[in-house]
């Protein structure tokens, strides 16, 4: 078992690989980023990337079963509990603001 506190900077860990698929890809757009590049494949061939693409938001879940499963369920201690914000528990809603940055280098702003 790896400890928390034991982990340096700079530290390595192979988190293996995961394939995704079309339909995998669909629902979770679907459900989470309805955007036509990710829900629409016939959209997406006409798009930048010349086909269908996994939103980001589904990479960075993919990012996050790939952590879990290769280092945080070996990791004991207390540190994981440092990074939790509030629990989102079944029936809790979820509530969140958005304040866009201002581009520094967008001279047409007002």
């Amino acid at each position: 078992m790896l400890y928390a506190e034991d982990l340096t900077e700079g530290q390595t860990f192979e988190l293996g690989s995961y394939t995704i698929g079309e339909a995998e890809i669909l629902e979770f757009a679907g459900k989470y980023d309805p955007v036509p590049i990710h829900t629409d494949p016939v959209a997406a061939a006409a798009g930048p990337f010349g086909g269908l693409i996994a939103s980001g938001f589904n990479t960075i879940a993919i990012y996050q079963r790939l952590v879990v499963e290769a280092i945080w369920t070996k990791v004991g201690g207390d540190r994981r509990a440092e990074l939790r914000d509030s629990p989102a528990e079944p029936g809790s809603a979820r509530r969140h603001a958005h304040r866009p940055i201002p581009d520094p280098e967008d001279h047409h702003q007002a």
